[in-house]
């Protein structure tokens, strides 16, 4: 169970939304944990004040925070929700590519982490568009 109650049962989740937000729990995971060592070396390594790591930290938590609300709300049939992870991913590609060449002058692995990272998002988008999903999602706004 996730924010706001448990999901609705009028209908049954087809299996590309749940497999679409198993993957997307596994793209918060992985990003928490990259952000945090990214920062973790930064400080270790003196590249950033201790003040400024709180905020980045805070920055982490909360930009997480909201990626969370937004997989829990697309895994109980919020298709503003789905429509917004679409557009973020949308918006969000270009910048992975342009990150990418920075990326792999300093930390190749976290290079190709985010590649795979965005990989998984993007195979979570198409599974959520499956014509099975977007009638689950029809059938969920009917029914709120």
């Amino acid at each position: 169970m996730g924010a706001g109650g448990p999901a609705r049962s009028d209908a049954i989740r087809p299996g590309a939304v749940g497999f679409a937000v198993k993957l997307l729990y596994i793209v918060l995971a992985a990003g928490v944990v990259t952000s945090l060592l990214t920062l973790w070396m930064a400080v270790d390594q003196d590249q950033t004040p201790r003040e400024a790591s709180a905020v980045n930290l805070l920055g982490i938590l909360v930009g997480y925070g909201i990626f969370w609300f937004l997989i829990d709300r697309i895994g109980r049939g919020r298709n503003w929700a789905r429509m917004l992870y679409l557009v973020m991913t949308v918006i969000g590609s270009p910048f992975l590519a342009m990150s990418f060449r920075q990326e792999m002058e300093i930390i190749p692995v976290q290079a190709w982490i985010s590649v795979g990272l965005m990989g998984l998002q993007i195979v979570a988008v198409i599974a959520l568009f499956q014509q099975e999903s977007s009638n689950w999602y029809r059938q969920m706004k009917l029914n709120i």
